[in-house]
């Protein structure tokens, strides 16, 4: 059996956190422990501030907007009542008065609610990202308020962890039934990206999965790994033995590494014993994806398109990473070759949209078309995918080659954002390119990373949805080291871009900076940076 696309990763409206050691202990990766702390802190110490004002809740909400004592790097303190309406939140004004309540498909208020009556963590879809939030309720008068704080994890560590805890929680309040059916909708709430569940029955048999439909049903209890192991033989016997537990293994495609995590569940029908599985290839990067498509080019220049589009569209192990494949489209945005999706093979794509509304091929092709080479980003699958595509001229025709990968880490996010930024820059006006960026719904917004623009001396035309900061001159703003951070942005700029790191808002920030030049009505040409961040 082939288990090269077992477990593969997603964004989802995921199910409230429960507050107790054993929830907690599912968040392996540290850097999200000390961030769900720091928000914890921050909303106990928000609520005995509340409580020492004598004219209510208004200072206080005035306070946490403007003060940066009440902020704690993307943390900061924000409030509503139980109803929905917005008290605070942040700089982000626009929220102010509206209500978030009775949303269709997620009423994330009533889960603040449910979890705040003890003070717990939510996890809700906030700004095209997902927030983990500490939530606590509290009184004044006759109104009952919500007070969190959150965070945007991103962690494949995390994904893994939070999918299994969801699924957990989502058994409690249905059924056996309908959490299989969940688990097996390969676009729904258990899949971000290429990281999904699986489910089997104690004697191999799958019931349930979240990518590879064709596998329900049948009994993998002999499934080999590339390390001659027998996965799905030893996920079962931990789960039997110790209820739950990390397993790491070789995958059969380029023997990629991967880690996978399993726990028992029950039926409660029929108290019948299951494994829930979900898993990662610990090492697929750039450079895998790269290497990749540079083998394929070549392999498309050696032996030509007859020969090579037949391996692509195969499960080839040398074209083949862990969850990585090669694809091919033809110039006018026709797939020739995928061996991840073979039905797509002979159709056009060029009208295809992403969940986002962005044409993939169009993009693939004009990229392509523009630089011959480079990356491309896609909301696919409840996440964002990265592909990195080269144009290939061959005796029987033009070709772009191309391989994908979901890169999960805040450092990817605000790299490829900003290649994004850069390139819709270069190829739109300034103030439509800047109305973009400024826009929730721009495609420019991931949780707390956003775009920023400025000119060369320190004008300030974009700030993500931080509308107060248009038109601001910050030439004299420092860092908490008295580091001037727009005259070094501007001198990395100067020299070709690059990252920066800053220690703002209680916490320390990584930017990415570049410069693009656009060209005026008067054929003069203006330098403008472009840039994204996050905080460690």
């Amino acid at each position: 059996m082939n288990y090269k696309h077992m477990f593969l990763l997603p964004l989802i409206a995921i199910f409230a956190i429960r507050s107790d050691e054993s929830a907690a202990s599912l968040l392996m990766d540290e850097n999200i422990k000390v961030k769900s702390s720091q928000a914890q802190k921050l909303v106990n110490d928000a609520i005995d501030y509340i409580k020492k004002q004598k004219d209510g809740i208004a200072p206080a909400c005035k306070t946490f907007m403007s003060d940066p004592r009440w902020r704690k790097g993307e943390i900061f303190v924000w409030i509503f009542d139980s109803e929905g309406n917005c008290y605070c939140r942040g700089f982000e004004k626009e929220c102010l008065w509206k209500n978030f309540g009775n949303k269709k498909g997620d009423d994330f208020i009533k889960r603040m609610e449910d979890a705040g009556k003890k003070g717990g963590f939510v996890d809700y879809k906030w700004n095209s990202g997902y927030s983990r939030a500490y939530v606590k309720n509290m009184k004044i008068g006759q109104k009952n308020f919500i007070v969190g704080a959150g965070l945007y994890p991103i962690s494949s560590v995390y994904i893994v962890r939070e999918l299994i805890s969801s699924a957990v929680e989502y058994l409690k309040k249905t059924s056996f039934v309908e959490l299989k059916e969940r688990i097996s909708n390969p676009t729904g709430i258990f899949v971000r990206g290429d990281i999904h569940l699986e489910l089997y029955a104690f004697d191999g048999t799958c019931v349930a999965h979240g990518e590879q439909l064709a596998l329900i049903g049948q009994n993998l209890i002999d499934a080999v790994t590339a390390d001659n192991k027998f996965l799905i033989r030893d996920l079962i016997e931990i789960a039997k033995n110790k209820g739950e537990g990390w397993y790491d293994f070789r995958g059969q495609s380029g023997n990629e590494p991967a880690r996978v995590f399993v726990k028992k569940i029950v039926d409660p029908a029929d108290n019948k014993p299951y494994a829930l599985v979900c898993g990662y290839y610990t090492e697929i990067n750039d450079k895998t994806v790269m290497s990749l498509v540079k083998e394929a080019s070549n392999f498309l220049k050696a032996n030509g398109r007859e020969i090579a589009f037949r391996e692509f569209s195969t499960q080839n192990e040398k074209f083949v990473k862990g969850n990585v494949n090669i694809f091919v489209y033809d110039m006018k945005g026709t797939m020739v070759a995928d061996s991840k999706n073979p039905a797509f093979v002979g159709l056009n794509l060029v009208n295809t949209r992403d969940s986002e509304g962005r044409f993939v091929a169009r993009q693939i092709l004009d990229m392509a078309n523009t630089y011959g080479k480079g990356w491309v980003t896609n909301a696919l699958s409840n996440s964002y995918q990265v592909a990195y595509c080269e144009k290939v001229k061959v005796p029987d025709g033009d070709f772009v080659i191309g391989a994908a990968y979901f890169p999960v880490s805040k450092e990817s996010y605000v790299r490829f954002m900003l290649e994004d930024a850069v390139l819709y820059l270069q190829h739109h006006p300034l103030e439509e390119s800047l109305l973009k960026f400024i826009s929730k719904d721009g495609g420019f917004l991931r949780g707390d990373m956003n775009i920023f623009v400025y000119t060369m001396d320190g004008i300030c035309l974009a700030d993500g949805i931080n509308l107060d900061k248009i038109w601001s001159n910050d030439l004299g703003v420092k860092d908490a080291d008295g580091v001037k951070v727009i005259d070094r942005i501007i001198a990395v700029s100067k020299t070709g871009g690059g990252w920066l790191k800053f220690d703002l808002n209680q916490g320390v920030c990584n930017v990415y900076v570049k410069t693009v030049d656009k060209s005026t009505k008067d054929n003069k040409t203006e330098m403008y940076i472009v840039g994204s961040g996050y905080f460690e």
